[in-house]
């Protein structure tokens, strides 16, 4: 796993705490500064706050182009030292005009370097780690939260001198700054985009149009933090009778804010982001709504810290799933959009709740506050329409007690064999038809008789395999992600101790509402969330019709090595009006997607269909039959099996070894696919025993050879790599697996078939076609088309 806590991202995580220390250490103090020092009325100290908040929110789309579009570095340095010369103009400031222009225009410069810096922190975070990297950034933002308003209000008390405050801000601004201009970056490649190619001056180069619905929901959710952080003080001592109370506040909703982000960095590495924000905005809700209904010293510092639960899961959930929807380019856009909604928020927030408690009181501004958090909560819920029972039975808890290539893969030596079989089809890879009654069965043995919580979590995926990201999980799933695994069962009477885990897709917790790539992944609990496996598997919606015919008579030999494939797409009641855009195809010969032809270009197109006919792209190698052989039982050999030993301890099965295959020979194998089973051929999945096979080709040395099946699912693809022996000329290995039915190859370090395996049009090859979709305006790939056709 990629290292988290590198020595930039540290750097920028101090800057970030020491810019938000300096933010906080006047935001408690100011109401109270501009009350006794100006004698500011209560709706003219909401006017007064809300201009650095709306000045902040102008910049941010600018800052979000300016960060994208020029060197990141020196936008951030440059609004860091704006940033921190601001603190000592508030000491200039003698008049209340001129503290209100001061404190405006502070805005903009603290609008584009949380920008800046949010944009840089993701830059210097890796790929793998970043959903959970953002999640830690926060933490600077709430340990400045915890410290500093108790910090500033300890100092005030000993010397009531705001002057001194101001001093302290501008000197940690000023330190933050100098820790910045050491951190060391790599240009961004928009940089090096030539004029010609880059993305024309519009709206979505300041505001991210695709993540809209997210930023409404965040202006609601500013808003509440706006009324209820900026009169947090005044309230308390005028309504509660809670004197020096508002440190302690802010440092328990920042202690609820650390446990939320420490906790939901697990969430966050699997990729659990709408699960995440749901929680947090139900326990926020929880909070606001406690800190009014119960206007006592419980209600006052029990809501700081679920406010602080709450807004800690919400926050890096939002900001992840804004980034996702961003393209590499547009981070900083992204950045910007999130806080510009935040912003909004509060200065709404802000402006509004002052002239409501000017005009009705503080009660009724904190009543506002509440359903405004609650519009947006059945917002969020509306638009996901996710885990909606769970999570509202999370709630009423909380008021009675007050988130490239297919295949499977393993990534730890722990697991073993791997199977995932779609009713009962053991040699066709998995694959299902929407709303039918198809279930896949996934298995995996882990190498022990302990128990282990194994979770699974699923993801939609894009025709090229990656994440599909401009789509919400409830737009393809319905019921429950991150499940666990409960059918598990110890092995019985073999010789290496094994657990048998079993999950079927769908069950009563999950249920797939779209068509597509899909990918499982299989976490440990117990071995601190690991990641163990991969299924990757196909969900089809046979909308398009796909036609497929072989020929062994091809465009460039007859009957020689090669074989042809023509094959149409009709589009039936689908309309295309972009071919380039709207259809992927895909043909593979067994499945092996490294030898896969993607967006072969039809030699005939019309507005029914297309068509491919003797067209050389679609010619494949006939290669040879698959090796083959069954071990059934220990204690003697069976089918392609030479000779089985007990070593004392272990069992060692022999394979005949496999020799230069000059001439074709008739053979009815399963195409690189496998079944686990024994003589008995019940209770297979934890009655049978592990041996090792030993694996033997004689033939002269031809570089690198692996072995290839669709059994050979560990990722580290070195453990199939064959020894050679020059001695005996022989290729040779040994690999640990399950008793059952196997078939393999030999292939290159390239992915090829060698010349000892031969190549001959004769071979009884299977070919499979496979038609993505994307609708004109459409934010996914879906796959309509799927057929298979086999050389017999």
């Amino acid at each position: 796993m990629e290292r988290l806590w590198n020595l930039n991202y540290i750097k920028v995580m101090t800057a970030n705490f020491s810019l938000f220390f300096a933010f906080y250490l006047l935001t408690p103090l100011l109401p109270l500064y501009l009350h006794e020092t100006f004698g500011a009325t209560k709706d003219v100290i909401g006017l007064v706050l809300s201009g650095y908040t709306i000045t902040a929110l102008l910049s941010r789309p600018f800052s979000g182009y300016l960060v994208d579009s020029f060197p990141r570095k020196m936008v951030l340095l440059v609004s860091y030292i704006a940033f921190a010369i601001f603190f000592a103009g508030y000491l200039a400031a003698s008049t209340l005009v001129l503290f209100t222009i001061v404190r405006t225009l502070h805005g903009a410069p603290f609008g584009a370097l949380t920008v800046a810096n949010s944009t840089v922190a993701i830059d210097v975070l890796p790929s793998s780690r970043r959903n959970e990297g953002i999640g830690y950034y926060g933490l600077s933002n709430n340990l400045a939260m915890a410290i500093s308003p108790t910090f500033a209000l300890l100092i005030y008390s000993q010397t009531h001198n705001f002057k001194l405050l101001f001093w302290l801000a501008f000197a940690i601004a000023t330190f933050g700054l100098a820790v910045d201009a050491t951190v060391k970056l790599k240009p961004h490649s928009s940089l090096h985009t030539p004029p010609s190619s880059k993305k024309k001056l519009s709206l979505d180069r300041f505001f991210l149009l695709r993540g809209w619905l997210l930023g409404v929901n965040m202006v609601f959710f500013g808003f509440c933090f706006g009324v209820l952080s900026n009169y947090l003080a005044i309230y308390g001592k005028q309504v509660m009778g809670i004197t020096g109370g508002t440190g302690t506040w802010f440092m328990l909703c920042s202690v609820g804010l650390i446990l939320s982000r420490l906790q939901g960095g697990k969430a966050l590495r699997q990729g659990r982001l709408t699960q995440n924000a749901a929680g947090g905005i139900l326990i926020s809700l929880v909070g606001y709504t406690l800190f009014i209904a119960v206007p006592n010293m419980v209600g006052y510092y029990g809501s700081a810290i679920l406010i602080g639960l709450g807004n800690g899961h919400m926050w890096p959930a939002f900001q992840n799933m804004m980034i996702s929807m961003a393209h590499h380019n547009e981070r900083g856009t992204a950045n910007s959009t999130i806080l510009v909604s935040w912003d909004v928020g509060m200065g709404l927030g802000i402006l509004l709740g002052g002239i409501i408690a000017e005009l009705v009181g503080y009660a009724a501004a904190f009543w506002t506050v509440a359903a405004v958090n609650l519009t947006g909560t059945l917002l969020y819920f509306l638009r996901t329409q996710k885990s909606v029972r769970k999570y509202l039975a999370i709630l009423l808890l909380l008021f009675t007690v007050l988130p490239t290539q297919a295949g499977n893969k393993i990534y730890t030596p722990r697991i073993k064999s791997l199977t995932s079989i779609v009713n009962g089809d053991w040699q066709n890879r998995p694959i299902m038809t929407l709303n039918s009654s198809d279930e896949m069965v996934i298995g995996f043995d882990e190498l022990s008789h302990t128990y282990h919580r194994m979770t699974y979590h699923l993801e939609h995926c894009e025709a090229d395999w990656s994440t599909s990201e401009d789509i919400f999980e409830s737009d393809w799933l319905q019921g429950f992600n991150d499940n666990p695994i409960e059918d598990y069962q110890n092995s019985i009477n073999t010789t290496i101790l094994y657990t048998h885990y079993e999950l079927t897709i769908p069950n009563e917790r999950c249920q797939l509402k779209m068509s597509g790539n899909y990918r499982l992944t299989v976490y440990d609990e117990d071995d601190a969330d690991e990641k163990v496996l991969e299924v990757e598997f196909y969900v089809v919606d046979p909308q398009m019709t796909i036609g497929m015919e072989l020929t062994t008579n091809t465009d460039i030999d007859h009957n020689d090595k090669h074989q042809q494939l023509s094959m149409s797409v009709a589009y039936n009641h689908l309309r295309i009006t972009n071919l380039e855009e709207q259809i992927h195809t895909v043909v593979m010969q067994n499945w092996r997607e490294e030898e896969a032809r993607h967006n072969i270009r039809p030699n005939f197109i019309s507005h029914k269909g297309l068509q491919w006919e003797h067209n050389r792209e679609l010619i494949f190698n006939g290669g040879n039959e698959y090796h083959k052989y069954e071990v059934l039982d220990v204690s003697h050999p069976t089918m392609g099996i030479e000779r089985i030993i007990w070593d004392g301890k272990s069992y060692q099965a022999y394979p005949f070894p496999a020799v230069v295959r000059r001439n074709y020979l008739t053979d009815v194998d399963a195409d690189g696919a496998f079944c686990i089973r024994n003589s008995d051929r019940r209770e297979s999945d934890y009655t049978c025993d592990y041996v090792w096979v030993n694996y033997e080709l004689l033939a002269p040395y031809q570089g690198d050879l692996y072995i290839n099946g669709q059994w050979t699912t560990d990722a580290d693809k070195e453990k199939y790599k064959m020894r050679y022996d020059g001695t005996r000329q022989t290729y040779y290995t040994a690999i640990l697996q399950k008793q059952g039915y196997y078939n393999y190859q030999y292939l290159t370090d390239k992915g090829d078939i060698p010349l000892s395996e031969g190549n001959f049009y004769e071979t009884s090859n299977r070919y499979q076609v496979l038609v993505y979709y994307k609708e004109v305006g459409g934010r996914t790939w879906q796959l309509v088309g799927y057929k298979a056709l086999a050389l017999r």
